[in-house]
């Protein structure tokens, strides 16, 4: 009998100190969530000030909000009405990206090291439209990485880091068009998940897939060939 109450006893205890500890957790993962909630206006002015100094593209962002709790354990920052617009936009008028919400999990211990690191994004309700010209320029330009030349003691450490490993779509429609060479396509993806491995020569990704084709257009021996849709979900 003294055995079992002892094992008993030292069984609550043991869950008591448990249930502090994570009571403690918490209240330090609440505490960087409303810390990062005051710093909105400075980590939207890094998200822009990221996109400026790495991409050649113009990337405009509507607002941003912090959430606690859509993807806890992680934290998310949440970026509204986000256009991706390439150097030559005023040429062609196709807008590379518009997406209703942006979601980037980040890793909520190393706001404490001052750091931001972004590790999945989400993109929802949105428009990716890649135009390739006559002379195989493509908007995709608009993510090529800017040259710089850095002089010494004008170094900046941004407080982001990306260092994506996993890739959501919902509800993406994805149009294609190549006048180079006269090919064209369009898919509806309900949901896409790409997980991504980083590798010493390299990457690989697995990736779940369910879309639908809308349009498919072809040139073949000279004549234009036309498939329409929309296919069934696969």
């Amino acid at each position: 009998m003294n055995n079992s109450s002892s094992l008993k006893k030292t069984g609550m205890k043991f869950l008591k100190i448990l249930g502090i500890f994570l009571l403690i957790i918490l209240a330090i993962y609440l505490a960087l969530g409303i810390y990062l909630s005051t710093q909105k206006d400075k980590i939207l002015d890094e998200v822009n000030a990221f996109t400026k100094e790495k991409f050649k593209g113009d990337i405009a962002i509507g607002d941003l909000n912090i959430l606690s709790l859509k993807y806890f354990p992680s934290l998310a920052i949440e970026i509204k009405n986000v256009v991706v617009k390439d150097s030559l936009w005023a040429v062609h008028k196709n807008t590379l990206i518009t997406s209703d919400e942006v979601y980037a999990k980040i890793f909520p211990w190393g706001i404490l090291f001052g750091n931001l690191e972004i590790n999945n994004i989400t993109l929802k309700n949105a428009v990716l439209d890649i135009h390739i010209d006559g002379n195989g320029y493509s908007n995709m330009s608009a993510f090529d990485l800017k040259k710089k030349t850095v002089k010494k003691g004008d170094e900046k450490t941004s407080l982001l880091s990306p260092s994506i490993d996993k890739i959501v779509f919902q509800n993406v429609t994805l149009s294609s068009a190549n006048e180079l060479k006269g090919k064209s396509f369009s898919l509806t993806i309900k949901s896409l998940k790409a997980t991504i491995n980083q590798l010493n020569n390299g990457w690989d990704a697995k990736i779940k897939l369910n879309s639908r084709i809308n349009d498919l257009t072809f040139k073949k021996k000279r004549q234009l060939c036309k498939r329409y849709g929309p296919e069934e979900w696969t």
